[in-house]
């Protein structure tokens, strides 16, 4: 750091700075509609679909970076149709959390019927 007076005399010494972030991130979401398969779930994992927290995200930020993106439910089968509230928690580089929710829509039918036998 350099200080100059208004006649030019100057004189310089070595400051530190620390910046701290404590603002959370932006946490975006986005609704999403998924279709079930019974069988093979939409992605062939027998009869289950999984999401992520890419599929929810629309474009959640923070001027430092984010560090994690994680969502409460991940996973639905023909069972869960109908809509369903999930969870997005973005964290920043320094540890701040912010939340957000989105409604994943899902869509299908279950065929299958259990058997029951009289005695």
């Amino acid at each position: 750091l350099t200080v100059t007076q208004a006649d030019g005399k100057s004189d310089t010494c070595t400051a530190e700075v620390t910046l701290v972030d404590e603002e959370d991130p932006w946490a975006r979401c986005k609704d999403i509609t998924i279709q079930i398969d019974e069988e093979l779930g939409a992605e062939g994992f027998d009869g289950v679909y999984f999401i992520t927290p890419d599929d929810i995200d629309n474009e959640s930020e923070d001027s430092c970076g984010i560090l994690s993106r994680t969502i409460d439910r991940d996973n639905f089968t023909c069972f869960d149709v109908g809509v369903h509230v999930v969870t997005l928690t973005v964290t920043d580089n320094s540890g701040n959390v912010a939340e957000c929710e989105a409604n994943v829509n899902v869509t299908g039918t279950c065929t299958s019927t259990s058997t029951t036998s009289s005695t």
